[in-house]
């Protein structure tokens, strides 16, 4: 369950998330269904993983924003 993310972020009140997509797209959609926000994250990266569509609508649907996707690759230098 993201509620102990979901927690330890309130606690922290961050103003950028940075995570896997898949992991912060279930974030928003658990926030979504329980009615949750954040309101101190201001910016958010997805990384390591491919942002789908549907995962980028259910995270500007609980943040009002779009997400930012980074991409590294250490085995080719990028």
């Amino acid at each position: 369950s993201p509620e102990p993310m979901f927690d330890e972020l309130a606690n922290k009140a961050p103003a950028t998330l940075t995570g896997y997509a898949s992991s912060i797209v279930r974030l928003a959609e658990w926030m979504n269904a329980e009615g949750k926000t954040l309101p101190s994250v201001r910016r958010i990266w997805t990384t390591s993983e491919m942002l789908t569509p549907e995962g980028r609508d259910a995270i500007r649907a609980v943040f009002g924003f779009e997400p930012r996707e980074a991409y590294a690759s250490v085995e080719f230098g990028f």
